[in-house]
């Protein structure tokens, strides 16, 4: 991040010196829990416990030393006349996603058998329609979306789950399949990469209902590579595509 704030000669703010200097003096651990409840550490004392992972500060102590370090910093900052010009130099990565955009699920050619998820389904899907999202869902086979873009990636935006199924991509006629997912959330898969910058025809399938080219979803062996197992097996028969945005590196093109 540094050698992109010097490219671009922006300014930055360092929030890591106080809690090193704290760390070196005896008053703050670097890893471990917070005191439950906040009370216990007022009468026992110690030093001020900074994250639990050793990479996300604690909201209730390290969050305010950040905060503080940006305080400190802003008058510094303040000091750079509004009125100094400078030209953007030539880009420090010349495959950075500056082309990048998102289009929604709506303005993509798609089967009829897709339907979009309002105040039903998932609560992952149900929380982004409240935001203003969209999620639409497939669970019959052959339901398909499709359509052109000129540029070098494509991916999308859509849902893992226990009911999540494996899906067929193909970009210029050449066969890509992402992997299913078991686990609960949002999912971002970035399928088509590193293409040319012409056109690339894209289309997604749901799977047969026992089988796709790979054959079936083995969930279980899945769940297994990480030592899981499945609870409810109800949970997992079904086989269902959650799809969102789509992120295209370059533009959508007719025809």
């Amino acid at each position: 991040m540094e050698r992109v704030a010097d490219h671009y000669a922006l300014p930055s703010i360092h929030l890591g010196m106080e809690v090193a200097r704290l760390e070196q003096e005896g008053k703050l651990v670097f890893t471990g829990q917070l005191p439950e409840p906040e009370a216990e550490k007022a009468k026992v004392g110690g030093p001020m416990v900074f994250s639990s992972d050793g990479v996300h500060p604690h909201l209730k102590t390290g969050h305010p030393l950040y905060f503080e370090a940006i305080v400190r910093s802003m008058p510094l900052i303040e000091r750079v006349p509004a009125s100094v010009s400078r030209s953007l130099p030539p880009p420090l990565d010349g495959n950075n996603w500056e082309g990048a955009g998102l289009v929604p699920f709506h303005a993509l050619e798609r089967s009829a058998g897709w339907k979009k998820l309002a105040d039903q389904g998932p609560q992952a899907a149900i929380d982004q329609a409240k935001k203003g999202g969209e999620f639409w869902m497939a669970d019959k086979p052959g339901e398909a979306i499709s359509f052109r873009f000129k540029g070098t990636l494509f991916g999308l935006y859509g849902l893992q789950g226990p009911d999540a199924c494996q899906f067929q991509v193909s970009v210029d006629d050449r066969p890509r399949s992402p992997p299913p997912c078991s686990m609960p959330g949002a999912r971002r898969d970035a399928i088509g990469s590193g293409l040319d910058a012409s056109r690339h025809p894209a289309r997604r399938r749901t799977p047969r209902a026992h089988r796709n080219s790979q054959g079936a979803a083995d969930k279980a062996a899945i769940l297994a590579q990480r030592q899981e197992t499945i609870r409810d097996p109800e949970e997992f028969n079904r086989t269902v595509l959650y799809v969102g945005d789509f992120m295209v590196l370059g533009t959508l093109v007719e025809g």
